[in-house]
């Protein structure tokens, strides 16, 4: 869920060594944000139309790539 833009379709799975295979068809899983009072209920099925997977797909951060400047003394990092 790291793309920067959401695409329910086409699925495009990358297996690496520059090979992707494209699904116009498959199912793709996303995580979706839940409203602060239903945070801690049971989870429930739902299915969501066109307009509202915008609303309910989570946007992930860990993926996001930060340059962190490393200093390095005498061959040692710090």
């Amino acid at each position: 869920s790291c793309l920067e833009d959401f695409r329910p379709l086409p699925f495009i799975e990358c297996q690496g060594h520059g090979r992707c295979n494209y699904f116009t068809t498959a199912q793709s899983f996303w995580l979706a944000t839940l409203d602060r009072p239903d945070s801690f209920d049971v989870p429930r099925p739902e299915t969501l139309k066109a307009g509202d997977l915008r609303r309910k797909i989570s946007r992930c951060q860990v993926c996001m790539r930060r340059h962190t400047p490393v200093l390095y003394l005498g061959g040692r990092s710090a």
